[in-house]
């Protein structure tokens, strides 16, 4: 995830900066007026990434611009160090369909329960753009704290700043208003210039919020089973986590429902669930494509047999093209996987996510 910009772009000779340079405010700043409108260039990206820092010792800095006719998504990154320890900064683009809704990606807080997080902040201003300021916690030992911002504008042009030490620990480069200035500068109004969106634009009724899924999945569990939720502050809409307890064991519900799903640059999207699918492919009488995949752990890394089942995941393309999915695991929040006895059995899984109730259609 954190390997550098450069290393998957070969169509590309990123520009680079590998002596220690000084930064300040607009220092090498070009004037958006006269920025890139089809293509970019890697100079650019660069200049315009350092020039908005604060001051401060930089170093490593590359910027991949885009040329015309490409498919690239304008980045830089850069080492970046105020006398506090270096720390990484990224800078990434993307264009996402128009108008923006509650499921665009980038524009919700990251999920509390699935991403340790100390703070989030979501602003959507009055044109319908949205801000993100996300201050994540490590996942491990070892991991870095990370602050990520993440402008969306209402012309579908997005940028994510990413901020962080790569050697772990809890130092990061920027300040929250720091990284807030550098996503939110006119320098990249033209990112979105000659750029294809990578997502469609959105046909379908809203995702449904967490607290209405969270009742839909009550009614649906097994008789005999108890349900108690996630104490996750702002749950992002189209996702719900449940703890159901059946006979004495516990386990964790997830469940996911996106209406009229489709996949990801387009295409057909049963074809492509079904050829995509990680898993044991089965259809319903009514049409429905189910996968089950079952992941589990060797013996070192669980202490409980080789193979364990860890996480039991179904996912449903229902006929409507709603896609839900369903997981169950064992541990103290969606990001640490412990063995242990499911409360549900996989068949009792795959009522959850085929159940008509789902479809939005």
């Amino acid at each position: 995830r954190r390997a550098p910009l450069t290393g998957a772009v070969a169509p590309v000779v990123a520009a680079a900066v590998t002596g220690a340079v000084l930064t300040g405010p607009g220092a090498l700043l070009t004037d958006p007026a006269d920025g890139p409108q089809s293509e970019i260039s890697d100079t650019y990206m660069r200049d315009t990434l350092l020039s908005l820092l604060p001051t401060g010792q930089t170093s490593a800095a590359q910027g991949i611009g885009r040329s015309r006719g490409s498919t690239l998504r304008p980045s830089a990154t850069v080492r970046f160090d105020t006398g506090h320890g270096a720390g990484q900064i990224n800078l990434l683009t993307e264009h996402v369909a128009v108008p923006l809704t509650a499921d665009t990606a980038g524009t919700q807080c990251a999920d509390p329960f699935e991403t340790p997080t100390e703070s989030c902040a979501r602003t959507v201003r009055t044109d319908g753009s949205v801000l993100v300021t996300n201050v994540l916690l490590p996942r491990a030992q070892g991991m870095p704290k990370e602050l990520v911002v993440v402008d969306t504008r209402a012309d579908g042009t997005q940028v994510r700043v990413e901020a962080y030490s790569p050697e772990g620990g809890t130092a990061v480069p920027l300040t929250v208003d720091q990284a807030v200035a550098v996503a939110t500068s006119s320098a990249w109004a033209h990112l979105a210039d000659g750029m294809r969106p990578t997502s469609v634009p959105a046909t379908h009724a809203a995702v449904p919020a967490a607290a209405d899924l969270r009742a839909e999945a009550v009614r649906l569990l097994p008789a005999g089973a108890a349900a108690e939720s996630a104490d996750a502050p702002q749950q992002p809409p189209g996702a719900t986590h449940l703890k159901v307890t059946v006979g004495g064991a516990s386990s964790w519900l997830t469940v996911r429902v996106s209406p009229k799903w489709s996949p990801e640059g387009g295409g057909d999207p049963r074809k492509s669930f079904e050829s995509n699918a990680r898993g044991t492919l089965s259809h319903t009488a009514d049409g429905s494509s189910v996968v089950v995949r079952q992941t589990g752990r060797t013996k070192e890394a669980t202490g409980a047999g080789s193979g364990a089942t860890i996480q039991t995941a179904i996912e449903v393309l229902h006929p409507d093209g709603t896609l839900v999915w369903v997981s169950e695991q064992n541990g103290p929040n969606g990001y640490t996987f412990e063995p242990g006895t499911p409360a549900l059995t996989v068949d009792q899984l795959t009522a959850v996510a085929t159940a008509s109730v789902w479809r939005r259609g």
